[in-house]
C-alpha cells in the first residue's frame, strides 16, 4: 500500500528501509497493525488476493470502506473453490505396469529373464 501511494504522488521508488524513515514510518505503521487485524479476521490468502485485484488498484489503504466487502468477496470465492475440489485416489505402489506398442527392446527381454517371466507371458 505504501509503494501504491508513492507512485500514486509521484515521488518515485521507497528508499532502502523505508518503514524507519519520515513520512512513511507512521504509515507503514497504520498499514501494518490494520494487515495484521485483517489477517486473524479473514486469513492472509483472502487478504492479499483482494489487495491484488482490480477493483482495488487506486485504493491506498486498507482502511478504505472498499477493502472490506471485496476481502469478504475475495473469501467466498475461496470457500467455493475448495468445495469444488476433486479428490483423486493414487495407489502408492502400482501393481500393474504401463504397456508398451511395438517390438520389445532386447533390454526388455532381459528384464523379463531376470524376473522370471516368459516371452510369452508379456
Amino acid at each position: 500500500m505504501c509503494l501504491r501511494l508513492a507512485e500514486h504522488k509521484n515521488e518515485g521508488n521507497l528508499t532502502h528501509k523505508f518503514w524507519n524513515k519520515k513520512p512513511w514510518d507512521w504509515t507503514f505503521k497504520q498499514q501494518l497493525f490494520t494487515a495484521n487485524s485483517l489477517i486473524s479476521k479473514y486469513g492472509e490468502v483472502a487478504v492479499v488476493k483482494a489487495v491484488a485485484s482490480p477493483s482495488l488498484t487506486k485504493v491506498f489503504s486498507l482502511k478504505n470502506k472498499r477493502v472490506i466487502p471485496e476481502i469478504r468477496r475475495q473469501l467466498k470465492l475461496i470457500e467455493n473453490q475448495s468445495e469444488n475440489k476433486q479428490d483423486l485416489e493414487v495407489k502408492e505402489k502400482p501393481s500393474v505396469r504401463k504397456n508398451t506398442y511395438g517390438k520389445k527392446s532386447k533390454l526388455n527381454k532381459l528384464r523379463g529373464l531376470d524376473s522370471g517371466k516368459k516371452e510369452s507371458e508379456e
